[in-house]
């Protein structure tokens, strides 16, 4: 009964690219690429972080660690400062990038090039060697910076609201310029 159950499974997953030729192609296209596909999943810790000191982290205080020295004369407490420190030093992912991350890792035609790594990890030469899936946006995924600026649509954040919007930077006839939810 298993392997019945197992062969539909597998079958349905087949067929979801008989239905999507293009989808098909498209992904296929990608690992024919390059040997590899990095999925880099955000850091969930930049957005807290960046949250709690109201500002943003570059990619390179990001890869320095530089996030938390003080500057421009700003001050912060050692209780402040620890506290921020304790969750940076923590690898936090949402359950939506995972869930993104595995769709992904479900598309079986590129399966085997596939490796999955967190923003923390990832390095500036990867970049250069491979194919690469940036989940999240700039503001939990720092390496998404690198990119921003060539993006039409991009994840942007309202600070005053404490919420993220859609904004399509270059809107066509009868397209809107932001999607706010």
């Amino acid at each position: 009964m298993f392997l019945l159950w197992q062969n539909r499974s597998l079958r349905r997953t087949t067929s979801l690219w008989d239905r999507e030729p293009a989808v098909a192609e498209f992904w296929t296209d990608l690992a024919k690429a390059a040997p590899q596909t990095d999925i880099v999943l955000p850091d969930a810790s930049v957005s807290m972080s960046e949250e709690m000191l109201g500002r943003e982290m570059s990619l390179s205080d990001y890869l320095d660690s530089h996030f938390f020295r003080e500057r421009n004369g700003e001050k912060m407490s050692a209780d402040r400062r620890q506290a921020l420190q304790t969750i940076f030093n923590h690898n936090l992912v949402t359950l939506g990038d995972f869930h993104a991350a595995q769709e992904v890792l479900g598309l079986t035609p590129i399966a085997p090039s596939l490796h999955l790594t967190l923003a923390r990890f990832y390095e500036a030469d990867s970049i250069k060697r491979y194919n690469s899936i940036l989940i999240g946006g700039k503001k939990a995924n720092p390496w998404m910076q690198l990119f921003d600026e060539q993006l039409n649509f991009s994840v942007e954040y309202d600070a005053q609201h404490n919420q993220a919007y859609i904004a399509n930077r270059h809107p066509e006839a009868g397209e809107q310029g932001c999607t706010l939810p």
